[in-house]
């Protein structure tokens, strides 16, 4: 541990800050590139993207995948790890209310 360089360790991706970044209001593809790019001069390696309370971008739409692939193509041109959290909000497994829309999908109890 003694002979490690620390900061060598420091100039990748992977040992860099990387924030849970919450997705909270409209995410059109200029403003996802435009905060990454904020995160870079900051020094951040990476961030976990995230759907949270107040987002108007509507979850799953193609808007959203549109606004996702920008997001890892900023991150790939930055050398930026990029991470998905795959659900909207909790808990998970509800895909942001799609999949309990179903009521054959939904918790069942029987006696």
């Amino acid at each position: 541990m003694a002979d490690m360089d620390f900061k060598q360790l420091g100039s990748s991706a992977e040992y860099r800050s990387a924030p849970f970044w919450a997705w909270n209001g409209k995410m059109d593809p200029a403003e996802v590139r435009r905060q990454i790019n904020v995160m870079h001069s900051m020094n951040m390696g990476g961030f976990f993207m995230h759907s949270r309370a107040g987002l108007a971008t509507e979850y799953m739409s193609e808007e959203w995948f549109k606004a996702i692939r920008a997001g890892i193509d900023e991150a790939g041109k930055l050398g930026m790890e990029a991470s998905l959290y795959d659900e909207d909000r909790w808990p998970s497994g509800a895909g942001g209310g799609m999949v309990t829309a179903d009521r054959r999908y939904r918790i069942r109890c029987n006696h």
